[in-house]
């Protein structure tokens, strides 16, 4: 999948990108942010799976791949020049019960 967007995060904890759900319920929190436009402690980045990378252009394209259980994720300024962020293994979060 591919997507673009414009964005241009300014304080800690903004960020945008895809997050991938592993079940249909809309209401689920089974789901992982696997690539993300943030600001962070470093300033502008894309952050994929903890793997932070310098990136301030305010035009933001994101591609990933998913290959059996393996995501491989690019990022982009321009959609024709990509910088691979990272391959990894699916990784469901841990659920705990809601009380």
């Amino acid at each position: 999948m591919e997507t673009r967007f414009n964005f241009a995060p300014t304080s800690r904890f903004q960020g945008a990108g895809i997050v991938v759900c592993f079940d249909q319920n809309p209401e689920s929190r089974n789901c992982w942010r696997v690539i993300e436009r943030q600001f962070w402690n470093s300033g502008q980045t894309v952050n994929f799976s903890g793997n932070e990378k310098k990136f301030s252009s305010n035009t933001t394209y994101l591609r990933l791949r998913k290959k059996g259980t393996s995501y491989t994720a690019w990022f982009s300024a321009d959609g024709r020049t990509w910088t691979e962020a990272g391959t990894r293994e699916e990784r469901r979060p841990l659920l705990l019960p809601v009380s």
